[in-house]
């Protein structure tokens, strides 16, 4: 049972971390493209 839990919460931890990466990922690409239409409209 112990190990079953200690498997889950890894699962979790990994899926937390990869959505972090997924929204900073976003972000960013979301910010570059807000500067580059802005240096493009200027």
């Amino acid at each position: 049972m112990p190990f079953c839990q200690n498997i889950f919460y890894q699962r979790m931890r990994q899926i937390s971390n990869n959505e972090l990466v997924n929204n900073s990922f976003n972000l960013h690409s979301t910010t570059t493209r807000c500067l580059v239409n802005s240096l493009l409209t200027h």
